[in-house]
């Protein structure tokens, strides 16, 4: 990916929060030559390994979980907006401005395999269950459902890992920008 050096997003609490506010990655990867991109909703254990392991889980018929292991890549899209010339000072003196797109983006690469662990899967659903769950006023737990209908809905999928090898991580935010403008732009979007 390309992230010019101003843009370069180094701050690991500022990745971890966004994967954290911003769970759905796009996860790319190759059948027979042609690529294809599920959309999965995922935690991340930051524990496991070097860099962190990515951990979901999917339904027993998607391709993705008859590939074995192979190298994915991972994106998550955090906070995503248009910025309008108007907002520019400089419009209103000579004109030259353009439109942009303000963004914060993270490639991840790894390596996917399959869990078929029943006792790993249970701990994955009731993990990422209490994660997404955090926010309600009354939070659903696993143990809600009766034990009977989630063994059998666990039966249809199947966890995965994705053992991270890289992340690379851009924030275009108008850091290039004047602090005038950077605040002008901060306050039209919040």
């Amino acid at each position: 990916m390309y992230i010019p050096k101003h843009f370069i997003m180094s701050d690991v609490q500022e990745i971890k929060e966004l994967i954290l506010n911003y769970p759905l990655a796009q996860i790319f990867y190759q059948v027979d030559g042609q690529l294809q991109c599920e959309a999965i909703p995922t935690i991340v254990d930051w524990k496991s390994g070097d860099l962190g392991c990515i951990e979901g889980h999917i339904s027993r018929s998607n391709p993705l979980a008859e590939q074995g292991a192979i190298d994915v890549l991972a994106t998550y899209r955090g906070r995503s907006y248009y910025v309008s010339p108007s907002l520019y000072r400089r419009k209103a003196i000579d004109g030259k401005v353009v439109p942009t797109w303000n963004f914060e983006v993270l490639q991840i690469s790894g390596t996917f395999t399959v869990v078929e662990s029943s006792d790993w899967l249970m701990q994955h659903l009731e993990t990422f269950t209490r994660q997404m769950e955090k926010d309600q006023e009354n939070p659903w737990s696993v143990s809600d459902a009766p034990s009977q209908f989630t063994t059998q809905i666990m039966k249809g999928i199947t966890g995965f890992k994705i053992q991270i090898h890289d992340i690379q991580a851009k924030k275009k935010m108008s850091q290039n920008r004047s602090e005038d403008d950077q605040k002008r732009i901060f306050d039209a979007h919040h």
